[in-house]
């Protein structure tokens, strides 16, 4: 990510992994006929596909309709692959972290933003499983150390109770995580 960032030269950058994909042939279009100046965030929503491609459904988590770095305390509410950020705001990723780095460097730039862009519309088909989604214990514990260095010890635990009910809730009605 790191070099991607350094290799850059366009106004904006947005991170796509492998697997992933932009959402549509008009996505790009229709944002941009969708923006009034040059916002530092422009975020979206995301359709989660399977390994044939196929559309599962939504995010469970949906993109608050006003993005701040505090809308994080809510979880990863915007994955990075439907948040572009101006490449003059962009942070560096945190190379501590391996699983949560997204996390850190979402509320970083959403921090630096002093303009963010609700697209209103689905940005990036996002590939389900990956290394997060593998190692989720692992993920969890790097995602509670970024959330308490941003929003304090209490409030980070209160929010993963939360988090479990909200996510053991999901489960039962949809089956997947």
């Amino acid at each position: 990510m790191n070099k991607g960032l350094k290799a850059a030269s366009g106004d904006y950058v947005w991170f796509l992994n492998s697997g992933d994909q932009i959402y549509n042939s008009t996505t790009i279009e229709t944002l941009v006929a969708g923006l009034n100046g040059m916002p530092d965030i422009i975020y979206g929503g995301t359709m989660i596909i399977d390994e044939a491609q196929n559309e599962v459904g939504d995010r469970r988590l949906k993109p608050p309709p006003q993005l701040s770095w505090k809308s994080f305390r809510q979880g990863m509410v915007v994955c990075h692959q439907s948040i572009l950020v101006r490449r003059e705001v962009a942070p560096i990723y945190n190379l501590e972290y391996r699983l949560s780095a997204d996390i850190d460097w979402a509320i970083r730039a959403a921090k630096d933003a002093s303009q963010i862009h609700n697209s209103n519309q689905v940005l990036s088909r996002f590939l389900e499983g990956g290394l997060t989604e593998h190692n989720i214990k692992a993920g969890l514990k790097e995602r509670f150390r970024i959330m308490r260095h941003f929003y304090g010890l209490f409030p980070t635990i209160l929010r993963h109770f939360v988090f479990g009910i909200r996510l053991t809730n999901f489960y039962l009605k949809h089956r997947r995580i």
